[in-house]
């Protein structure tokens, strides 16, 4: 699959160079593209392509299939919200509610690039390929709060006085695994690099979820954007959103934004503790305000109170902070309990009405303090699902039920199994019986990788009735492989599968590929047993165009 990687020059010639210039003036993209989703990311603290509505034919912002033209984001940011040591309370933002999507020095992008975009990957056939790589395809970039202008420009960045003094180091995350192709993680370490601590931090991720097939609709304006179902999974800290009331001819997908976890850099200690939900008793019993994902949303426009948007930083941080609805605002257990089933119906259901034009926040916190110095870790997950079939077609838009959705909870778990690695109870600790590789550390990201791919070969041959026939041949290259978790070959089988014209409009031609023949290792408890005689050759063959031996043929 083609690797997309844009950069965006923006050079400005001045006759003098203003306070704080730098020598280097370049904003980068580039897209995360290795699996069956298409994720644009940047160098300036913001996530997605704005202006994929109106040209569709460049990169993708969020799509997945990928190619298929359905997109699932309008533009997010990462958000850092904290009391500083002067009392000053601030949110510095990588994205903000803006019809146009980033503009250089424009409100509410307050990141200034600190570094280019660099590629690691673990393939063996990438030019990028590293054994310091962590995915099939890595990123990095760093950004900074702390610049008055955007480097190697005039322009000015906005509300300076609002300064972290942070610095951000983004890494992200992909793999081509079947079950991993899905999703992309994107990991924040944000530095304090000021001489003072923050309290009371909340870190998230900003964003216009927004599903449309870019390539059939025909809406434009607010009308492309006011059709959305918007919903959050409790249980796996994920909102998401999906096209409830369009009508243009398109597959039914939802596309997801799900926070994985966080380390906090405990003041004072060389400790790194896990903060997440699922260890919420264990801050509890030390006193501490146990971590919470308070998932926020308000209209693009319009909008009273509580669901107007956000723009002086006291507002944004208190819609980092606080629920809606608020419990501490109902007489009851029932009466907030009802409060709270019509908001998430309304979320629901209010693109049916084309009232559907929400702009999301999914933030995590609070984390107590973060020394000067110190490094706070939070990761989120970009996350997208095909509905299953039964939901597809234009009645099938409308429902948002724990079927429409199992494929995408079930990618979520994928995303959040491949975070956790080695802990397999995620509680940040490892356990015993969890160090798989034996080196004492607990070890993320790391995932059974199947067998390297065999390589294949296709020839259109005669049988002896001198009928045409279509012969596979493969080599050996999936059972010499070796897996980096357990060290050893774990290949078992081949199964050969067909498909029929027409499977690919899914936008995955696995989901309507038949098996039609399977052999596996013999000897063990796995599989058939039924072994490789029926494929195996006597002695390998070679074509006269490559330098490989084939082991196998099937017809």
């Amino acid at each position: 699959m083609s690797r997309q990687l844009r950069v965006l020059l923006i050079l400005i010639l001045v006759t003098s160079a203003a306070p704080g210039v730098r020598a280097q003036a370049t904003f980068e993209e580039a897209v995360i593209d290795v699996g069956n989703v298409g994720i644009t990311i940047t160098n300036a603290g913001f996530v997605g392509r704005s202006n994929v509505r109106n040209n569709p034919t460049g990169a993708p912002s969020f799509e997945y299939p990928l190619d298929s033209g359905v997109e699932h984001l309008f533009e997010a940011g990462l958000w850092v919200g904290a009391i500083r040591s002067d009392g000053v309370v601030t949110v510095r933002t990588g994205a903000v509610t803006a019809s146009g999507g980033y503009s250089p020095g424009a409100g509410g992008y307050e990141f200034a690039q600190l570094s280019t975009i660099s590629e690691r990957s673990t393939l063996p056939t990438s030019p990028a390929f590293t054994r310091s790589a962590t995915s099939h395809l890595d990123y990095h970039a760093a950004f900074e709060d702390t610049s008055l202008v955007l480097p190697g420009t005039s322009i000015q960045l906005p509300d300076p006085a609002g300064s972290l003094g942070m610095k951000v180091e983004m890494t992200t995350h992909a793999w081509n695994f079947p079950f991993t192709e899905s999703f992309g993680i994107l990991n924040f370490d944000i530095i304090n690099l000021s001489d003072q601590p923050w309290d009371s931090v909340y870190v998230g991720m900003y964003h216009d979820l927004v599903v449309r097939n870019v390539n059939t609709t025909t809406e434009t304006g607010g009308a492309f954007f006011n059709k959305n179902g918007i919903g959050f999974l409790d249980s796996l800290q994920a909102s998401y959103a999906f096209n409830a009331g369009g009508a243009e001819e398109t597959l039914n997908t939802y596309g997801s934004i799900a926070i994985l976890g966080a380390e906090w850099p405990v003041p004072g200690t060389n400790e790194r503790r896990f903060f997440h939900p699922s260890v919420a008793d264990e801050y509890a019993m030390d006193g501490l305000t146990p971590p919470y994902v308070n998932p926020r949303w308000w209209l693009f426009s319009g909008g009273a109170d509580q669901l107007n948007r956000p723009t002086a930083d006291d507002d944004k941080y208190r819609y980092m902070a606080t629920p809606y609805p608020n419990p501490a605002l109902f007489g009851s257990d029932a009466e907030y309990q009802a409060a709270f089933e019509a908001w998430r119906e309304r979320l629901r259901t209010d693109g049916l009405s084309a009232a559907g034009n929400w702009i999301g926040l999914t933030p995590i916190g609070p984390f107590p303090r973060v020394a000067a110095g110190d490094t706070l870790s939070v990761t989120f997950a970009l996350v997208a699902a095909q509905k299953p079939e039964e939901f597809q077609g234009q009645p099938g838009k409308q429902i948002d039920t724990a079927e429409s959705r199992r494929f995408l909870v079930a990618n979520l778990g994928w995303a959040r199994r491949t975070y956790a690695g080695e802990d397999n109870n995620y509680n940040g600790r490892l356990d015993p019986g969890e160090d798989i590789n034996g080196n004492g550390v607990l070890d993320r990201y790391l995932i059974p990788e199947p067998p390297a791919a065999p390589g294949l070969r296709v020839e259109f041959e005669r049988d002896s009735n001198d009928r045409p026939v279509v012969a596979l041949y493969w080599d050996r290259t999936a059972e010499e492989s070796i897996d980096p978790v357990t060290g050893t070959r774990d290949f078992e089988g081949y199964r050969v599968y067909r498909s029929n014209p027409g499977d690919d409009r899914s936008g995955d031609i696995l989901y309507g590929a038949s098996l039609v023949a399977q052999y596996d290792r013999p000897g063990n408890r796995t599989g058939f047993y039924s072994g490789f005689d029926a494929v195996e050759l006597s002695s390998p063959v070679s074509f006269p165009d490559v330098e490989r031996e084939y082991w196998y043929r099937f017809e």
